[in-house]
């Protein structure tokens, strides 16, 4: 009864994650703490990869390298995303942006036996966003080093901090990345099957 879930919030992402894994369940939108929309900028030379994203989480530096007219767009606005007329942008597309925990909710999904969140910089909030006691994750992997430097200590706090009360534990540092299994997953057992 395995079922893969990708969450992606680039619109082009969908075609070939319908070739490359047909048998996943596709969720075009992006995660962030409350509901609301944003709009998803596509580098028309690089539909999928460096310098795509959402413009809200932009810095200026890269709209101005990869997305010129949003750039222009958000100078005529007066650096306020919220007037930016996305109609005129190339390469935008509005989504949806809500919390992990009510995507997971709306398909039913109670037990993660394995989840991966890699989200360039962002693990902090999206784990924010979930709730570690309602969604149980045997293993959870969290890229924690990258170009968005160390959040190591952040994800920690996150999934382990002293206001939680997540029955995880720190499973190792591997790379870039941080495992955590949930207290009741026996990784022994699971290694033999």
């Amino acid at each position: 009864n395995f079922r893969r879930i990708v969450i992606d919030a680039n619109p082009n992402y969908r075609a070939f994650r319908r070739q490359h894994a047909p048998e996943s369940v596709g969720i075009l939108a992006a995660v962030c703490s409350d509901r609301r929309e944003l709009h998803y900028l596509t580098d028309q030379r690089r539909p999928i990869g460096q310098g795509n994203g959402i413009a809200e989480f932009m810095g200026q530096r890269a709209l101005k390298k990869y997305h010129p007219d949003a750039y222009q767009a958000l100078r005529r606005a007066h650096d306020d995303m919220t007037k930016v007329d996305w109609a005129h942008v190339t390469g935008s597309a509005a989504v949806t942006c809500v919390p992990l925990q009510l995507i997971l909710d709306v398909l039913g999904v109670k037990r993660i036996n394995f989840a991966i969140i890699d989200v360039e910089g962002a693990e902090p909030s999206i784990l924010k966003t979930l709730n570690l006691r309602r969604t149980r994750i045997d293993v959870l992997v969290v890229e924690c080093r990258g170009a968005a430097g160390d959040r190591t200590k952040a994800v920690i706090d996150a999934v382990l901090g002293p206001e939680n009360v997540h029955p995880y534990r720190l499973w190792k540092v591997k790379g870039r990345n941080i495992w955590f299994t949930h207290t009741q997953f026996r990784r022994d057992r699971a290694a033999s099957h």
